[in-house]
């Protein structure tokens, strides 16, 4: 599934001409449970998550976020939805996939 969202002033019309800035977030559900990780600067929640590196393909780019984020390792289950966020002066597209934990014990990562 792949979902639009135009910011103030922006339609079809008139969608800003540059690239993406890509990103992929995890779904990771465990006892009824989502997995999150809170921002403090903005303290707020948000899915694990973020930008794609050269040479990684979406999947990996999740993987990996999670593990970084979390200090969890998961494998990616499956695609779930695509939003592509146009503004005026940019565009973000995100993908979010639903993730199997591969261990329950999260790993160190560094701050």
């Amino acid at each position: 599934m792949r979902i639009e969202v135009f910011g103030d002033g922006v339609d079809r019309t008139s969608r800003p001409h540059c690239s993406a800035k890509v990103s992929c977030r995890g779904i990771v559900e465990k006892d009824n449970s989502i997995l999150v990780v809170h921002l403090l600067k903005q303290n707020l929640y948000n899915l694990p998550g973020g930008g794609i590196e050269a040479n990684e393909t979406l999947e990996q780019c999740a993987a990996r976020e999670v593990l970084e984020e979390t200090g969890y390792s998961v494998s990616v289950v499956e695609p779930t939805v695509t939003v592509v966020e146009y503004y005026p002066d940019s565009i973000w597209e995100t993908h979010f996939f639903k993730c199997r934990l591969l261990d329950e014990n999260p790993r160190m990562t560094s701050p």
